[in-house]
């Protein structure tokens, strides 16, 4: 068993959608993503990966599956972040500190109208400097050393 977590502007089109994720699960994965992406040296995500296999710094929270035993164990987003941004990172880097493994699931049948919620929420772009600030201050020097990073 475990957390799904979806975005409000993402819609799930297929009933196989929780199957993908159980096959993952049942494979020795603890934590699943929808999106994966990279990250260079100044802890910014640069580039959505596109093909499987390809390394990754992080799965985005938006339609990320956490097992029951990883959320018991590494706890909630850390509200540093709230509302939004690099909640999804810091979830995988104490995930990753803690021995969990990761990875993600292309192509789910899932459409995702990004940014649509944050638009109505004001300035995204100071939004963006302050939690990657957070984000920089409590990880800039300690990234975890399973983490990939461009």
């Amino acid at each position: 068993s475990g957390i799904l977590f979806l975005d409000d502007d993402q819609f799930i089109t297929s009933p196989k959608f929780l199957s993908l994720y159980t096959k993952r699960i049942n494979n020795g994965f603890d934590v699943l993503g929808y999106e994966a992406w990279q990250m260079n040296k100044n802890l910014l995500p640069k580039i959505k990966v596109k093909n499987y296999g390809d390394r990754f710094t992080y799965v985005g929270c938006g339609g990320m599956y956490i097992s029951s035993a990883v959320f018991k164990s590494v706890g909630k987003f850390d509200e540093i972040f709230n509302p939004c941004y690099f909640e999804d990172p810091d979830y995988n880097f104490r995930c990753v500190e803690n021995g969990y493994k990761i990875d993600w699931i292309p192509n789910l049948p899932v459409i995702h109208k990004a940014h649509s919620t944050l638009s109505k929420r004001g300035d995204r772009k100071s939004r963006f400097r302050n939690s990657w600030s957070e984000f920089k201050k409590k990880w800039n020097g300690r990234v975890p050393e399973k983490t990939y990073l461009l």
